[in-house]
């Protein structure tokens, strides 16, 4: 981190989702309680968050997510083979009020010398990286946080 102010060490950045869907009336044969409605209807939903972090050293790094996260999805988004909006599926529970949906110590171990140029994001903030490397994670996070 030499030649790097102490402001680049921080990572501040926002991302918000809305999503409003509607279906007309259609033909049913059977409905239930947790079907989709053949009725017309609509919905919208919203997921807030807040990116933060701060790079402790060049190998360590604290990362935190607020969220907030409100509406409903089409028919309480069940009743159908797929979910039509993932957003309002990913936790029944969660309120109007913001919530920490990450936090997490981030620290990598060099395996080797050389490095190469990284992209900063909300999940790793070297600019640099080993090539080759061990990265250990500790805290509250998702593997959908890490799949490809």
């Amino acid at each position: 981190m030499p030649g790097e102010s102490f402001w680049d060490r921080f990572w501040v950045s926002g991302q918000a989702n809305f999503i409003r869907q509607q279906h007309p009336t259609f033909p049913a044969a059977y409905s239930g309680a947790n079907s989709f409605q053949p009725d017309r209807e609509h919905a919208s939903s919203r997921i807030e968050t807040l990116y933060a972090g701060f790079q402790l050293t060049n190998r360590l790094e604290i990362l935190a997510d607020i969220e907030g996260a409100g509406g409903g999805g089409l028919s309480s988004a069940l009743g159908i083979a797929e979910f039509t909006n993932v957003d309002v599926v990913r936790n029944p529970t969660l309120g109007q009020k913001p919530y920490v949906s990450r936090v997490m110590l981030h620290y990598t171990i060099p395996l080797g010398d050389e490095s190469t140029e990284s992209t900063r994001n909300p999940l790793s903030l070297a600019s640099t990286v080993p090539v080759r490397r061990l990265e250990l994670r500790v805290g509250k996070m998702s593997t959908v946080d890490f799949s490809t």
